[in-house]
């Protein structure tokens, strides 16, 4: 990927590694040469390719798998995927933000009660620090996308006006 001027870093898509179409809003959909047993056909990354030039940027689709913090600071999902004992009753979980600073957290647990409740959101609190309140909530289920995957982080803040904010 070379350098573009400016800083930055320009795509050029392999030809040989499969076949490159765009979609809606510049959306990329790719066919896979590399794979025969298991092709992607026509498969949508849920990215989307600039042009700049003859090269494009990528503007990937987890841009809103993070979590605002109350002075700004993004919480990305490798930030808040942790080991701990408190964890270890829990299924399933997924975050859900709405307020900058406050975070929900939906936990499926294998044995509900209050003490496990409060240990899960005790411990994560811990591991996150003082910039993000997370509240940790017990559900049924956590839902699932169209394309039937799990997101951790449902981000509900509008952040490209957060974004106008900062500039």
């Amino acid at each position: 990927m070379p350098s573009k001027p400016g800083g930055g870093i320009s795509y050029a898509f392999n030809p040989y590694y499969g076949y490159t179409e765009f979609g809606e809003n510049n959306e990329i959909i790719c066919t896979g040469f590399i794979n025969r047993k298991m092709p992607l056909i026509r498969y949508s990354l849920d990215d989307a390719a600039i042009p700049y030039y003859d090269l494009y940027k990528i503007e990937g689709h987890r841009t809103k798998d993070v979590l605002i913090g109350k002075n700004g600071e993004s919480f990305s999902a490798a930030a808040i995927n942790f080991h701990t004992d408190a964890m270890s009753n829990v299924i399933a979980y997924q975050f859900v933000q709405e307020k900058i600073g406050v975070a929900e957290m939906d936990v499926v647990l294998a044995e509900s009660s209050e003490e496990v409740r409060a240990d899960i959101e005790h411990a994560v609190n811990a591991k996150i620090g003082s910039g993000l309140q997370v509240l940790v909530k017990t559900v049924d289920s956590i839902p699932l996308t169209s394309r039937g995957k799990q997101k951790i982080i449902v981000q509900r803040l509008d952040l490209d006006s957060l974004k106008e904010v900062d500039s």
